[in-house]
């Protein structure tokens, strides 16, 4: 995934940890089984075009997913559009796949799921990465446990968006981003 996403989505002004390293983060996560159909949209938010992509979707499948079961659909060549979905199911394409299958796309194409209409379910993970500076959409460094947080690597807390959490006072920190450095000077504050 990291070989994927960082081409796209790695900020190269970010000087602060290593060039090599990842500096996008984890946006959004969840796990959901499709049931009734989910509308076309964009997960950006705001439509735009352009080669410069600030977010992108990851979705593993855990169980096969196909038309009947309610699998994903994207409209192709939607993310250059500049614009909201018109919700028009005429020309998708249907993303069908097995257990262990990885999809992945531009947070801009229009995209959504069929209905399942069988009574099976079909589990994936859907994670959204982002370039740093991304608001996200969870509050992961506030939510994740303590004890979670001690046994993370710099470069999984980095991931989780504790380098790029907003300075309380702008007279302590003005900068936004951070290096690994930020995790041991402020301990006590995770």
């Amino acid at each position: 995934i990291e070989s994927i996403l960082k081409p796209f989505l790695n900020d190269k002004y970010y000087r602060f940890i290593p060039e090599e390293e990842p500096n996008y983060i984890l946006n959004y996560f969840n796990a959901r089984s499709s049931g009734n159909k989910l509308d076309l949209h964009i997960d950006s938010h705001i439509p735009y075009v352009g080669e410069h992509i600030f977010m992108m979707q990851v979705v593993f499948l855990l169980e096969k997913s196909t038309i009947d079961n309610g699998c994903t659909i994207v409209v192709p060549g939607s993310h250059n559009s500049g614009k909201y979905t018109d919700r028009s199911t005429e020309k998708v394409s249907y993303l069908e796949g097995e257990p262990g299958d990885m999809i992945i796309w531009d947070s801009r194409i229009w995209h959504g799921t069929t209905e399942n209409i069988t009574s099976n379910t079909r589990w994936a993970i859907i994670s959204t990465f982002s370039q740093w500076w991304v608001k996200q959409a969870n509050d992961i460094p506030k939510g994740l446990e303590n004890y979670v947080y001690k046994t993370l690597t710099d470069k999984q807390k980095q991931l989780l968006g504790f380098l790029s959490i907003p300075p309380k006072d702008p007279i302590v920190r003005v900068n936004t981003k951070c290096g690994y450095d930020f995790l041991r000077d402020n301990v006590n504050e995770f």
